[in-house]
């Protein structure tokens, strides 16, 4: 039987597979996407509650509409996987922040631009214990003409 300690696990697993390049959105990459929307928007904080499927800001009204549900199975099915009870969650949020100030040329592709982010997932227990994991990394915005979209789910 898992403890309450193996939330922590899920915090970090859940936090690198929602910055993984096997998150995708339409078959690109959902973090190139979600940095595009932030650079069109200004808004460089999404915090999306895993536990309900909703997001600060919205993207209800975007291209981006499907990722909260998405980013909230992929927790679920974390949980699951390690043979957690729903129950033992009160919260759980991803947090993933966009720094605008630093940026560097791609070393993927010479003409764009990557910007860092940080992605932070907690969850709170019944008891009131949080257990956080942070992922950062570099990514550039959405840029169809040089990514190579998936064929999965298509």
């Amino acid at each position: 039987m898992a403890t309450r300690r193996t939330l922590k696990a899920v915090a970090h697993d859940v936090s690198e597979s929602l910055v993984s390049r096997n998150d995708d959105l339409g078959g690109y990459w959902a973090m190139g996407q979600l940095l595009s929307h932030a650079l069109k928007t200004g808004s460089t904080r999404y915090t999306i509650d895993l536990a309900c499927a909703e997001s600060t800001p919205k993207l209800a009204a975007s291209a981006l509409s499907s990722i909260p549900a998405t980013w909230a199975d992929t927790f679920w099915k974390n949980l699951e996987h390690q043979k957690l009870s729903r129950a033992l969650v009160a919260r759980a949020t991803a947090t993933l922040t966009f720094d605008l100030t630093q940026s560097q040329p791609s070393p993927h592709h010479e003409a764009l631009e990557e910007h860092a982010f940080s992605c932070t997932v907690e969850i709170q227990d019944d008891r009131g214990s949080t257990y956080a994991s942070t992922t950062q990394g570099w990514c550039f915005s959405h840029n169809p003409r040089v990514e190579l979209r998936s064929t999965r789910g298509a």
